[in-house]
């Protein structure tokens, strides 16, 4: 087992923490993914700009879809995405998005420059990949910690949010 973690830890693909918690069967299956869909897994970092706003550095994939069947799930997801620095393709900050009003469930692109809205929407889905937020957030590093320090963030400073479901 130990040669077997070393071998592992040496991979370009592998973060060594991920290992060293047992999840070596979810490597092995993320390595098929991240080959595939040219992602590899990172580990981030949550920083603080003025007034304490956090920020994350998130890696964009054209080729994934998240899957949205929630408005917590999506709120939440928001707030990671404009920690990130990601904007709608109409250039609206993610907070300010409320697709639950047009569609009980959706997908989110994973891009800078994001879309959302059903499947059948995107420009050719059966190349796409649709993964769980959750396993947005295990490929890009960003651990439960780090969501509650977000999500923390956006109740004191922005609560009234159109990603909450809150009307203006």
């Amino acid at each position: 087992m130990t040669d077997l973690i070393k071998k592992l830890n040496s991979s370009e693909f592998v973060v060594a923490d991920r290992v060293a918690d047992g999840l070596i069967d979810e490597y092995l299956e993320g390595k098929y993914f991240e080959e595939k869909f040219n992602l590899k897994r990172i580990k981030n970092k949550l920083s603080y700009g003025q007034g304490g706003k956090p920020y994350l550095d998130l890696v964009p994939s054209e080729k994934i879809l998240i899957k949205m069947d929630d408005q917590g799930q999506h709120d939440l997801l928001m707030q990671v995405f404009e920690s990130g620095g990601w904007q709608t393709i109409s250039e609206l900050i993610p907070t300010m998005l409320d697709p639950f009003r047009v569609y009980p469930a959706f997908y989110v692109s994973a891009e800078e420059k994001f879309n959302w809205g059903r499947k059948e929407n995107f420009v050719s889905p059966s190349f796409l990949k649709e993964i769980s937020d959750e396993d947005f957030y295990k490929i890009q590093g960003v651990t439960q910690k780090m969501r509650e320090e977000i999500y923390s963030w956006y109740e004191t400073n922005k609560p009234n949010r159109a990603s909450k479901g809150v009307l203006f």
